[in-house]
């Protein structure tokens, strides 16, 4: 398949090429291993949103969301070693080296289990659980996996809800408060799609490394400040479905979509980052290896020029770079593993 169209990660484009990522199913372009891919625009573009789905009672429960969100600060989730998102003793990918990210739009032809001739032997690879919805599984996902090899990961989309109350918002852990909530609608619709991707992965015999949790504005999140606390009771869920299933959960975003989707929420755990935009590998400030160090404090979510990058209390992990127009073996994004901390 011929390399796809990079898009900077920073700032939203509309769709303008069906078959792009997303564009699929009206939502906002993403890149080769089904990544966004942003063009740069104006700020203000990112504040340009649909309205917020009917579900959501807008400037409703905030002592609900608030006392939703009670329950998760009862520890120090920092003192959890397994789900700890610094990086030490038990990094999971081989450190300092350059890996790949694939998805659906490696299956060749679209749609096939067949997939595309990638780059041999990656040291690590990334490989999307869906096929561009989060109600989808991907056709060649059994094929990419096995290219991926032995320091293999995955990535699940999250959306927000679409409204009308589905059964995946009024089941789960949190069906108690799910009347009376949206933060806890959110909750278990996080949580149950983000289970029903580990029940997909664990029936093909896999157990991954790391899960990682996309999060991008191209998912046409509602960011009203009484949205972002379900947006992030969505977010948790998932995140709380893949630490409940045994294995460590991170997510994928930048500081200045994490900020307008979440409000800047800070997970319980701390989740690992995985933070796209670096230009390319080595020198200066927009090389992936300067991001694995500005990315360790939070980024200023009022401004795209932000020295610092990190973001949701995390650490990063990977570095998704690529972003200067240059095109990497057979159209995959390269990704970067920051490695141990000195």
């Amino acid at each position: 398949m011929a390399r796809r169209e990079k898009r900077h990660p920073f700032q939203l484009r509309e769709c303008t090429r069906p078959g792009i990522g997303h564009c699929e199913h009206g939502s906002q372009g993403r890149g080769n291993g089904g990544r966004p891919r942003y063009e740069h625009r104006d700020e203000r573009t990112f504040r340009q949103h649909p309205a917020t789905d009917d579900n959501y009672d807008l400037g409703a429960d905030h002592d609900d969301c608030r006392h939703h969100y009670d329950q998760y600060d009862q520890y120090d989730s920092r003192d959890d070693d397994e789900h700890a998102s610094s990086r030490g003793p038990n990094y999971p990918y081989p450190a300092e080296v350059t890996g790949y990210d694939v998805s659906w739009p490696q299956c060749s032809p679209h749609g096939s289990a067949r997939v595309q001739t990638l780059p041999a032997d990656p040291s690590f690879g990334v490989v999307g659980v869906n096929n561009g919805k989060i109600n989808g599984f991907e056709k060649c996902f059994g094929a990419e996996v096995a290219w991926a090899g032995p320091n293999r990961s995955v990535y699940i989309i999250m959306e927000p809800a679409p409204g009308n109350n589905p059964v995946e918002e009024t089941s789960g852990p949190d069906a108690s408060c799910a009347k009376t909530s949206n933060a806890c609608l959110g909750y278990d619709w996080g949580y149950n799609y983000a289970m029903a991707d580990i029940a997909f992965v664990k029936a093909a015999g896999l157990s991954p490394k790391v899960w990682w949790v996309d999060v991008e504005i191209g998912e046409q999140w509602p960011t009203t400040a009484a949205d972002q606390p379900v947006n992030a009771a969505i977010i948790q869920g998932a995140l709380d479905a893949i630490k409940g299933a045994g294995h460590i959960g991170g997510v994928y975003s930048t500081w200045f979509q994490w900020g307008e989707i979440t409000g800047s929420y800070v997970p319980t755990g701390s989740p690992p980052l995985w933070v796209p935009g670096a230009n390319t590998l080595t020198g200066g400030d927009f090389s992936a290896q300067s991001f694995c160090q500005r990315a360790l404090s939070p980024g200023d979510p009022s401004t795209l020029a932000s020295a610092s990058i990190g973001f949701a209390g995390g650490v990063p992990w990977l570095i998704q770079y690529g972003y200067d127009g240059a095109t990497p073996p057979n159209g995959v994004d390269p990704d970067y593993s920051c490695g141990l901390l000195n």
